[in-house]
């Protein structure tokens, strides 16, 4: 049987309130991608020691770092591309320097325990070809290097500003590197709102790489501002319900994350996380009978 976790910066912009908000739901494993206004490759080591010990306190476990390497960078040139969100830290530079931020993040995983730092598929210039995946895979084999010298797994995310925003996108690049120091971290709705529409089907698929999987309510609508709109799960799109009983029925035993992506106008996102938790809740227990 699957854990169940949030991310803590999706149940508040504050690192021990988030803590807080996690607790009182009960669960333990928690995802960590900013905190005390500084993203997680940026720790200092004294940070790094109180960010061990509040975690320590609790009883919890940093089941994933958030990084955001190779997010922000482009797989040829050394030109940054944008930040698209305030919201969302995120570091930036070349390939050069991410891998220098992978380093000091693996370290930081390897102090707190934590088995697994995210990191992503590479800035979206154009189209995901057939040589783009092959460039993808070398320039990843050396952060998976670094990472098995650590002894902590990488998780590479389906996202919609990189290359490898499809499920089926990220799989092509996980079966060219074939190491078990490089996993998925699987986005549902992250591969819907990029055109995946047979996203639950690709569960099996994914299911033999899957390290970690997030989880949100989406619904597109080209009406909508932004083209979609984060809701509280059951009313999204994709069938988490047929989802996650695959997920039960392979018998996973990992993490699914909470990543609410939305607010309530009056209890804010501490709000929308304890919304969301119900939400997946009762999926869960439906599945149970």
């Amino acid at each position: 049987m699957f854990r169940l976790g949030v991310i803590t910066d999706e149940a508040s912009t504050g690192f021990e309130r988030a803590l807080d908000v996690i607790g009182s739901l009960g669960l333990r494993d928690v995802e960590i991608h900013t905190l005390w206004d500084t993203h997680i490759e940026a720790l200092s080591h004294e940070q790094v020691a109180n960010l061990r010990s509040l975690l320590a306190e609790r009883g919890m476990s940093p089941v994933v770092l958030d990084s955001t390497v190779f997010l922000r960078c482009r797989l040829s040139g050394d030109d940054i591309p944008p930040s698209w969100s305030d919201r969302f830290q995120s570091i930036a530079g070349a390939y050069d320097q991410h891998l220098a931020w992978l380093e000091r993040c693996l370290n930081t995983a390897h102090r707190l325990d934590s088995p697994l730092v995210r990191i992503f598929g590479f800035w979206r210039d154009g189209e995901t070809t057939d040589a783009v995946v092959r460039e993808i895979a070398a320039r990843l084999r050396e952060a998976v290097d670094m990472a098995s010298g650590v002894g902590v797994r990488l998780a590479l995310e389906n996202c919609p500003h990189t290359y490898l925003d499809h499920t089926r996108r990220a799989l092509r690049v996980l079966r060219a590197i074939d190491s078990p120091w490089l996993r998925l971290l699987w986005d549902p709705s992250n591969a819907y709102r990029s055109g995946e529409s047979d996203v639950v089907d690709v569960a099996d698929e994914a299911l033999p790489y899957l390290a970690h999987m997030h989880v949100k309510g989406i619904v597109l609508d080209e009406a909508l501002p932004s083209g979609r709109q984060y809701v509280v799960i059951e009313k999204g799109e994709v069938d988490y319900r047929r989802l996650l009983g695959r997920l039960l029925e392979a018998g996973y035993e990992g993490v699914v994350s909470l990543e609410p992506h939305y607010a309530l106008p009056e209890d804010g996102m501490e709000g929308a996380a304890r919304e969301s938790f119900a939400s997946l809740s009762r999926i869960i227990d439906s599945l149970k009978k």
